[in-house]
């Protein structure tokens, strides 16, 4: 990164280290007091002054952020390890490149789960191509028919019959193209029959290293399917879902991907770990509300279920909200 020489002896202002480095003014401001990644002067106003150094730094540190590393485990190091890490995860992402290339992907994504991953892989590798992305089933059917996709990417948080149907309709449209589905919760009796008709799984969440590999490499051996005992759960009489509380959900998936790609500035990454508990925990509301029941037991144990898993997400909600608060981040100005 090339820095310019500042515009006064005592440095650069904290705005205009925001412009060069594209961090934002809280991000510096945390990685700075929870991780000592830099130590500016102070004017005698009291404001920080950055000098040339703390900003090539800063700029080293958001690179490796932005390839995956985590802020609380580099931001120590001496510029010239971290120097050398970056050249590594080049040098890595460069090996990815290569691979993707060759294959010229053209792709076609229904994100149901809200993560734009499509749009993501062509930014970071010029061999793919987003022909489509949408979070609309019937939209992706109609348009999928009138594109030379070869590859197909879907997102779903749970798996269900109705699902599983879609994607095989999806199949019989594009039957050459390589399709990879990524899925939150899902019966391993249909993640079986979905590998062995040569379709991809992958459980979120998933990285972008993850689905290249999954959209350029040969499919993988399906694994052999485990056996669980599972004895019947007594739990009385069978009730509908309106019997049981269901907690009204506080934040909404846009919401959430907003929060994720803020989280590596907070130590710990405590926002990203709670927010993949409220993904994780949403994608089994909406499998249980959807499992199919084969008798009145069945659909109280899934009402159940159900009702149980929305109280523990509003719980881990909670914990999201007071982090937040705790550490001033406001999500309508991420």
């Amino acid at each position: 990164m090339n820095v310019p020489r500042s515009t006064a002896d005592n440095g650069y202002g904290i705005g205009t280290v925001a412009r060069l480095t594209g961090l934002t003014d809280h991000t510096i401001r945390v990685w700075e007091r929870r991780y000592g990644a830099v130590d500016p002067e102070r004017s005698s106003a009291g404001r920080r002054r950055y000098s040339p150094a703390n900003v090539e730094r800063l700029g080293l540190l958001k690179r490796l952020v932005d390839l995956g590393e985590s802020i609380g485990t580099i931001a120590d190091l001496p510029d010239d390890l971290l120097k050398e890490r970056l050249e590594g995860l080049i040098a890595q992402a460069g090996d990815l490149r290569s691979a993707a290339q060759p294959l010229s992907l053209r792709l076609a994504a229904l994100t149901t789960a809200g993560d734009s991953h499509a749009r993501r892989l062509a930014e970071s590798f010029p061999g793919v191509q987003c022909l489509l992305d949408t979070p609309h089933i019937e939209l992706f059917r109609a348009e999928i028919g009138k594109m030379r996709a070869n590859a197909l990417l879907l997102d779903f948080p749970a798996l269900s019959e109705s699902i599983l149907e879609t994607i095989a309709k999806i199949r019989q449209q594009k039957p050459q193209a390589r399709c990879v589905v990524i899925y939150g919760f899902g019966r391993s009796a249909d993640i079986e029959r979905l590998e062995q008709d040569g379709i991809v799984m992958i459980q979120a969440p998933s990285d972008l290293s993850d689905l290249v590999r999954a959209l350029t490499v040969a499919m993988p051996s399906a694994a052999d399917p485990e056996e669980f005992d599972v004895s019947p759960i007594d739990i009385g009489e069978a009730q509908s879902t309106d019997q049981f509380e269901v907690a009204q959900r506080r934040f909404n998936i846009d919401e959430l991907l907003k929060l994720a790609k803020a989280s590596p500035v907070i130590e710990c990454e405590c926002p990203r770990h709670l927010i993949s508990l409220v993904r994780n925990l949403t994608a089994f509301e909406i499998y249980s509300a959807n499992c199919e029941s084969r008798s009145p037991q069945d659909a109280a144990l899934h009402n159940y279920l159900h009702a149980q898993t929305s109280q523990a997400r509003a719980q881990i909600e909670g914990a999201l909200v007071r982090l937040m608060e705790i550490e001033g981040i406001d999500i309508d100005e991420l």
